[in-house]
């Protein structure tokens, strides 16, 4: 069987009843861990633009915009809503698919949930037909080890799939229907790297999630495109291959088989502080936090020590912007000392131009062998033998925080997996913190009480179109 047909049947057969507890569970933190993000995003530059843009398209008010209280197309509706949800650089990750997988998701299952007035189990079983058929095709054509070598980012490349199944899930396309949206959404793949660090970086996302609507309905209008887009001639593998491709058969027996790669070693993980994600000198700075007492005033220095690698490519200049400071860790580290806290707060332009004075006290030293005990489990596999459930990505970069005191002590913490990591799973607790910070930007606390417990409670929520009219104001 082809690859593209598998999948389709993959998203035609998937139904929330054989999924099991913990994958339900995940998915939940994955879809509530998205629109704390987004609401938190809302009032970005970039997402007021093009608010202001979607505003004078108008269109068919099918559904509601989130965080406002107009509606329009799912199309639109989900532009805005999956930018809203990247700008922060915030939203989830993933090892195994080396990208943000719920900001090319989560909006089509907000727009689309609310058009076609889905239940809160449905909006899980979207989602997850979602993460697992983009996992799949990334695995597929992108051979991770490989992927950096791309210029394409693959929150859209692989994303616009991701969001393609999520819809045809969700309006119940055929199979043949669906090998055709894949089809269309194959043609509309792309988002370069060259634009990180602008706003069309998060556009990547919001544009995967309009594009993948778009590919269903086009698909269930008759619309035509080749049905094996993923494997044939000038097709989708090979126009983003990057590796050698494992060939179809060993993830077609995986699609086969019960797994999910969403809690598997490198499926869903969350960015606990809204940072680029190298998170390992905040969290070592917050393990010395947790069990020693200082004053920062009477910090001599600190030192943070890393691979050379990472040091040689530190920006050492103070930065100017939150946008910048979320890109440089000595900053990072300066600011969670300071302030106890690495939250929404210590990454704002307003925090920047009131620069820490321990900022100027940080330094960077290479990590000898015996500074850190690495506990990787990962074994080593021949290059040439390609596993579907293997991480081919760098190791996580290891990181020692030394702090000088200037009573002579020297008070040390470590870190190789930060709070959030496949390798470091966080509780509903730590997320449900970063969730009510996010949200009480915009929402009251009691709005935010009453919209946590329809998250937490998703598969019990009858009515999806009951979060989306709490959270379209």
């Amino acid at each position: 069987m082809a690859i593209t047909k598998a999948l389709a049947n993959y998203v035609v057969g998937m139904r929330y009843e054989k999924i099991p507890e913990d994958v339900v569970d995940l998915t939940k933190k994955g879809i509530l861990d998205f629109f704390g993000c987004a609401i938190a995003g809302r009032g970005l530059e970039g997402p007021q633009i093009l608010k202001e843009y979607v505003v004078k398209q108008g269109g068919t008010p099918e559904c509601s915009v989130l965080g406002y209280d107009f509606k329009t197309t799912p199309q639109l509706s989900a532009l805005l809503c999956g930018t809203m949800g990247h700008v922060l650089d915030y939203d989830d990750v993933s090892a195994v698919l080396r990208a943000h997988a719920g900001v090319a998701i989560a909006p089509v299952v907000w727009a689309l949930g609310d058009k076609y007035k889905i239940s809160g189990k449905r909006a899980i079983e979207a989602f997850l037909t979602g993460f697992e058929v983009g996992t799949y095709v990334a695995r597929y054509v992108m051979a991770a080890k490989y992927r950096n070598a791309t210029p394409f980012h693959v929150t859209k490349a692989v994303g616009i799939i991701s969001a393609t199944a999520t819809a045809a899930r969700i309006m119940d396309l055929t199979v043949d229907q669906t090998r055709v949206a894949f089809g269309i959404a194959a043609s509309m793949a792309g988002g370069l790297k060259r634009n990180f660090g602008t706003m069309t970086k998060s556009f990547h996302a919001g544009n995967a999630a309009h594009d993948g609507i778009m590919a269903a309905d086009l698909a269930q209008m008759g619309f035509t495109a080749d049905m094996n887009i993923f494997e044939e001639k000038t097709g989708y593998l090979e126009a983003f291959m990057t590796g050698e491709s494992p060939g179809e058969q060993p993830i077609i027996d995986l699609m086969n088989s019960g797994f999910w790669y969403i809690t598997s070693l490198g499926g869903l993980g969350f960015k606990l502080y809204p940072a680029a994600y190298f998170h390992q000198p905040i969290s070592a700075c917050m393990e010395i936090m947790e069990r020693e007492t200082f004053l920062v005033d009477d910090i001599e220095s600190v030192t943070v020590k890393t691979n050379a690698e990472r040091i040689q490519g530190v920006d050492r200049s103070a930065p100017k912007t939150g946008l910048e400071a979320k890109f440089n860790f000595l900053y990072s580290v300066a600011v969670t000392l300071t302030d106890g806290k690495a939250g929404l707060a210590q990454f704002t332009d307003e925090r920047v131009k009131d620069m820490p004075p321990l900022y100027y006290k940080v330094k960077t030293g290479v990590l000898a062998e015996n500074d850190l005990v690495l506990n990787n489990e990962e074994t080593e596999e021949d290059d040439d033998q390609f596993s579907p459930t293997k991480i081919y990505s760098e190791p996580e970069t290891p990181v020692v925080v030394e702090i000088a005191m200037k009573d002579g002590r020297v008070l040390v913490g470590s870190c190789l997996y930060p709070l959030g990591h496949q390798n470091n799973p966080t509780n509903w607790n730590a997320l449900l913190d970063k969730f009510r910070e996010c949200m009480l930007l915009r929402f009251t606390k009691e709005e935010v009480a009453k919209i946590e417990d329809m998250f937490v409670n998703l598969d019990k929520l009858d009515k999806f179109e009951d979060l989306v009219t709490a959270l379209a104001k």
